[in-house]
């Protein structure tokens, strides 16, 4: 899993979470905006 800060770089990921370690993922939830910051630097 890659995660992503938009307000610092789209192109290298700010943390890489290894899934070979952790027990398969079914799912994920993002978390909301909560400022005007956040609205401005995202995207799916």
């Amino acid at each position: 899993i890659h995660v992503w800060d938009l307000s610092r770089s789209d192109i290298s990921p700010q943390y890489t979470i290894p899934g070979k370690k952790y027990t398969p993922i079914g799912s994920m939830q993002l978390s909301p905006c909560r400022t005007d910051h956040d609205l401005a630097n995202q995207y799916l």
